[in-house]
């Protein structure tokens, strides 16, 4: 069952939070970014090893914490063992998720895809040569 801690730095304890929404099925290798207040789960796989393309969305508002599946136009082949990070093109821009390379279940993947968070739009970076292996 998926949960969320926090660590209270003075007393150094862990505390579960209590989360509303549709929580995501457990998983192994996704990734998470933190964008403004949320953080922006994607990818991985089962404990069989079906590899997932879903996305979740965990919203941090104190009191009002909520997970949230996203479904976003364009999304990207599923993937797991990718790497996911928060990308701000320059200050003043919000800030996206890029998503590189991984794993889809049969075949490495080269690529890099970008998450336009604001609108919920998937885009993928053209590039030469090869990708990430």
């Amino acid at each position: 069952r998926s949960s969320i801690s926090t660590l209270d730095i003075d007393s150094r304890s862990w505390v579960r939070m209590s989360v509303q929404g549709e929580r995501p099925p457990p998983r192994k290798h996704a990734q998470i970014a933190c964008v403004q207040n949320s953080l922006w789960l994607y990818g991985g796989h089962d404990d069989v090893g079906d590899v997932s393309g879903d996305l979740y969305q965990f919203v941090v508002v104190p009191g009002k914490e909520e997970w949230k599946q996203v479904v976003a136009d364009c999304a990207p082949p599923a993937r797991t063992y990718h790497t996911a990070v928060r990308w701000q093109r320059q200050l003043g821009c919000r800030a996206e998720v890029v998503v590189l390379g991984g794993f889809d279940g049969k075949s490495p993947c080269g690529d890099m895809q970008i998450l336009n968070v604001g609108i919920g739009v998937w885009s993928s970076v053209p590039h030469s040569g090869f990708g990430p292996r």
